[in-house]
């Protein structure tokens, strides 16, 4: 694949997103040559629902985040590289569909305008809705500084069901990645902050938050 292009495989299929365009093509599994075709076209072999489901949660990330040229601070790059590294690590794990999509899809509420939680309801069902709603904070700026609205959106997270906190941790583990290496006076403030993160979330995945506290070390 050249560097236009990321992978993402899930459910026996090769998902194939064109960054620039945010168009998704998918594919069989490589084992089965002769049953390759591309999907989500009228004349295609549909794919089964799960990895439509997930396709279509990548398909929207691309498209949101593409359409303000979100970028990844630091890096440069094109933001939905973080929810797609993120989904990638929630594989690692026991996991559903319904998770990875909402891995998929954990920032564009947050982050993008024209998508909220009835949007993600209606178009990918109830699981996901409720999953996308635990991962947005929902502190507001008016709530007060930093370290007050970080303790409102902590108050939120300790709610939430396990696969909600076995997500929020892979974004936890995606975000230090890049603080810990080009950030080290920021990480001082995002390692105290993820310290107290991991006090709530201890229900998720447990691999998961093993890997979350070893970055903190």
């Amino acid at each position: 694949m050249s560097e236009d292009y990321i992978d993402f495989h899930f459910g026996g299929y090769d998902l194939s997103l064109h960054l620039p365009t945010t168009k998704l093509k998918s594919y069989h599994h490589p084992s089965n040559p002769k049953d390759v075709a591309a999907a989500f076209t009228p004349e295609g072999i549909q794919p089964p629902y799960e990895v439509k489901l997930v396709a279509d949660a990548l398909l929207c990330a691309a498209e949101e985040h593409g359409k303000i040229n979100h970028r990844r601070k630091y890096t440069d790059e094109p933001y939905v590289l973080h929810p797609i590294a993120v989904a990638k690590i929630v594989m690692t794990v026991a996991h559903t569909p319904e998770m990875v999509a909402a891995a998929l899809l954990h920032d564009v509420v947050e982050d993008t305008p024209e998508i909220g939680l009835h949007h993600i309801f209606v178009r990918f069902g109830d699981e996901v809705s409720v999953l996308v709603d635990w991962l947005t904070d929902v502190s507001k700026p008016s709530d007060g500084n930093r370290s007050v609205r970080k303790e409102i959106d902590r108050q939120h997270i300790a709610k939430a069901p396990p696969a909600a906190k076995t997500i929020k941790l892979a974004d936890l583990i995606d975000n230090t990645l890049t603080i810990k290496e080009r950030d080290p006076d920021f990480w001082r403030v995002y390692r105290h902050e993820k310290l107290r993160l991991l006090e709530v979330l201890k229900e998720g995945d447990q691999t998961l938050w093993n890997r979350a506290m070893e970055q903190c070390k």
